[in-house]
């Protein structure tokens, strides 16, 4: 009798006839099931009935079980003309919907928005985490306790931290943690800071409320913890932002160029990666020294903004023929490469030093790949030095103190200057780290943690007065939210479930 047929159903129990009812629904269900062409529940009510809600309901369990049904669910507003109801029982409604709401002056219909709000930063101590690693989406400011200084430690509320290529290559699960284990920020997020000194020891040269900027573990952050030596007090004028542009490119930049190269006067000098943050510190240090550079970058606007900052040469990165191009003007190569290249780039930059010069290597990929490199270009007397700055604070701390005030005293006489830098709030912080991926930043990007005071702690969950209902609760997720409520003094809990005690797991229960 149902075959062919359109069936409508219109619902509108009270409370005591609701369960009489579903099961009548579910009953029709089964008999139009694989006969009828088309089958519409109507509940009206409105939002605001339970009753209308349960059958509607009803309606998406039936659009789950019985597919082949393709069951229509609408919900009827109070005061709804039933005329308005013929064009979606005919299916001559312009955009026929599987579940809509009829309102007095609207049509309204369910619709699923991809992604999630941002989620808020919380009050008080955070940090930012990656909860799943190689997710940057899984990026978050998470509620941290505040740090517990030890007797020689600083503790800094950051203001603004910059974002290194270690950051993103940890956030991506790209890096072993051996490789930031000898490091002093560690295998953590973050490891340069600007900010206000909120505690020091004795004796440490620092006091409450001074302005610094140096490496933390942990920077991104609201507050961090550090040691005297891996800080320096904040030229007069500068602001957080531009000296958490300092710290990472230029310690690296002084160290690599100056300490290790001993850079002079007219040599010359090839910078990978120049329009990155360690690129244009290390230009800036070069030309300071009086060297003369040449820098590769991996696009037309990258290359551009070089030639403006004073390099001689410009190449591009991503062109094989770099090197040859580099011979073309200097046909004796370089006296330093500053390498943040792998594989056959690298060898390439090698074979470009001169007799006598310093291949100084920057890069971890090839490190940590245990990468070959054949002898024979170290018979023109060349020396190699692999640099990670990030362990001199740890292995040579009183060097690093001496090279960051160094550079703090250097960019307070205007001689070196904060790198161009892009600001991100707590809420950008996904984006910047995209954005770093892409390399599609010049200089650095700087995070600014959330800045809200500490709160009080909230106040732990009791339960509420009354039966709680657990749907599902006899197995699965339900339970496991059954025993949480449970652990917390819930002691009225109704587990529901499709087979009551027959369910699976409801003698546990």
């Amino acid at each position: 009798a149902l075959s062919g047929a359109r069936l409508v159903v219109l619902a509108a129990p009270d409370a005591a006839a609701l369960p009489a009812t579903l099961a009548q629904v579910t009953t029709l269900a089964e008999a139009a099931r694989g006969s009828a062409a088309g089958f519409t529940v109507v509940a009206p009510g409105g939002e605001t009935a339970p009753e209308a809600a349960a059958i509607l309901g009803l309606g998406r369990v039936l659009a789950n079980e019985m597919p082949e049904l393709k069951p229509c669910r609408i919900g009827l507003a109070p005061g709804v003309e039933a005329a308005r109801l013929l064009p979606e029982l005919l299916n001559s409604a312009p955009e026929p919907e599987p579940e809509l709401h009829l309102a007095p002056t609207a049509r309204l219909v369910p619709r699923v928005v991809t992604g999630l709000a941002p989620a808020k930063a919380p009050v008080g101590p955070a940090r930012l985490a990656i909860r799943q690693p190689g997710q940057l989406g899984s990026l978050e400011w998470e509620a941290a306790p505040a740090p517990q200084p030890g007797a020689e430690d600083v503790v800094v509320r950051v203001r603004a931290a910059g974002l290194n290529f270690r950051d993103l290559m940890w956030a991506q699960g790209l890096l072993p943690e051996e490789a930031l284990m000898d490091g002093f920020a560690g295998p953590t997020l973050g490891m340069e800071m600007a900010g206000i000194v909120e505690s020091a020891p004795a004796g440490s040269g620092y006091a409450p409320g001074d302005r610094v900027f140096g490496f933390a573990p942990a920077a991104f952050a609201t507050q961090a913890r550090t040691r005297p030596q891996a800080i320096a007090p904040m030229p007069a004028g500068l602001d957080f932002a531009a000296a958490a542009t300092v710290p990472v490119a230029f310690l690296t930049a002084v160290y690599a160029l100056e300490t290790c190269a001993n850079i002079q006067p007219g040599e010359t000098v090839l910078v990978h990666g120049g329009a990155g943050a360690l690129g244009l510190a290390a230009l800036q240090v070069a030309l300071a020294a009086g060297a003369r550079v040449a820098a590769t970058a991996g696009s037309p606007a990258k290359r551009a903004f070089l030639r403006a900052a004073g390099a001689e040469l410009v190449l591009d990165s991503r062109d094989p023929g770099f090197a040859d191009q580099l011979r073309a003007v200097w046909p004796e190569g370089v006296d330093v490469v500053l390498n943040s290249l792998a594989g056959a780039a690298m060898e390439r930059s090698l074979e470009l030093t001169k007799p006598f010069g310093r291949f100084v290597e920057l890069g971890k990929r090839d490190f940590f790949e245990n990468t070959r490199v054949g002898l024979r270009p170290w018979r023109r007397n060349l020396t190699y030095f692999g640099v990670d700055v990030d362990q001199l604070p740890k292995a040579r701390p009183d060097l690093a103190r001496r090279l960051l005030q160094g550079i703090a005293q250097r960019l307070a006489d205007g001689a070196l200057h904060p790198l161009p830098h892009a600001v991100r709030g707590p809420a950008e912080v996904e984006a910047a780290f995209r954005t770093l991926q892409a390399s599609a930043q010049i200089g650095k990007l700087v995070l600014v943690p959330p800045q809200g005071e500490a709160s009080a702690t909230p106040a732990e969950w009791v339960p509420p007065e009354g039966i709680i209902l657990v749907v599902g609760g006899t197995q699965g997720f339900g339970f496991e939210c059954a025993k949480w409520l449970a652990a917390r003094g819930a002691s009225r809990l109704a587990l529901l479930s499709r087979r009551g005690g027959t369910a699976p797991g409801a003698e546990a229960a």
